[in-house]
C-alpha cells in the first residue's frame, strides 16, 4: 500500500521517556497530510485512576507518583497523536491494561494545524487497537512476541483477509485487522495462559476503513 517507510525504532534500554518523546517530535516534523502515522508500543502498561500509562525503561520505580510523573501518560500520548498532520493515524498497544486508551477522547484531538485538524476529523480516520481490555494483563511467550503481537503479525501476513470479516481481496484493512485480533487473541491467550482472559479493544473515528497492507 505504501511506497516508503520512515521509521524510528526504540528497543530495550533505548525506550526511555526522553527518547520516546523525541521520536514523536521527529516523526511529527517529517510527516505529511497524505501519510499514515503508525505508533506501536509494546512493553508494560498500567491503568491508574482510569487512565492509561506506558512505562518506559527509565522509570525509577513502580510507585503511583513515579508512574504519574515519569511515564508516558494518557494525556501526553493523546496530545502527541494530535500533533500529527496526517489524515490517517493508527495506534497499536501491546501492553496490559491498554484498553483504557481505546476511547474517543484519546484521538479526538485537533492537529497542530487547525485546517488539517478539520480535515482529519472528516477524512480517513484515526484508529486505536489495544491488545487487552482496561483491566487485563497482556501475555508474552508466543514465537518471541506477546500473544497480541504474534496474532497481529499473522493477520498482517494475510490471515486477516481470509478469516472473519476478511473479503479475500488481497488487502488488509484496519477493520479486518481489528476484528481478526479480537477473534483470535482470546483463544491464543487462553491456551498459552491456561485460561487467561485477554480481549483486544479497538476504536475508530473517521469515514474510511483504509488498507494497511497489500498481500498480493
Amino acid at each position: 500500500v505504501f511506497t516508503d517507510v520512515d521509521a524510528v525504532v526504540l528497543t530495550d534500554e533505548q525506550a526511555t521517556l526522553p527518547n520516546i518523546l523525541k521520536a514523536f517530535d521527529d516523526l511529527t516534523k517529517r510527516a505529511k497530510p497524505a501519510d499514515l502515522a503508525l505508533i506501536f508500543l509494546a512493553g508494560h502498561g498500567v491503568d491508574l485512576d482510569g487512565k492509561y500509562y506506558f512505562l518506559p525503561t527509565d522509570l525509577p520505580d513502580l510507585t503511583a507518583e513515579s508512574i504519574r510523573t515519569k511515564s508516558l501518560t494518557h494525556e501526553e500520548l493523546a496530545e502527541r497523536l494530535g500533533k500529527f498532520p496526517t489524515a490517517r493515524t493508527v495506534v497499536v498497544l501491546d501492553t496490559g491494561y491498554s484498553g483504557a486508551f481505546a476511547i474517543g477522547d484519546s484521538i479526538l484531538k485537533d492537529s497542530r494545524d487547525q485546517t488539517v485538524g478539520k480535515q482529519i476529523s472528516h477524512a480517513s480516520g484515526r484508529f486505536i487497537l489495544a491488545g487487552s481490555a482496561s483491566q487485563e494483563e497482556a501475555l508474552d511467550g508466543v514465537n518471541g512476541h506477546g500473544v497480541f503481537t504474534d496474532v497481529l503479525l499473522h493477520g498482517l501476513a494475510g490471515d486477516a483477509d481470509q478469516q472473519g470479516v476478511g473479503n479475500h481481496d488481497g488487502k488488509i484493512s484496519i477493520l479486518e485487522l481489528g476484528e481478526f485480533t479480537k477473534s483470535q487473541v482470546p483463544t491464543v491467550a487462553a491456551k498459552v495462559g491456561h485460561g487467561h482472559s485477554q480481549k483486544p479493544r479497538w476504536f475508530f473515528n473517521g469515514d474510511d476503513m483504509f488498507n494497511l497492507r497489500d498481500t498480493n
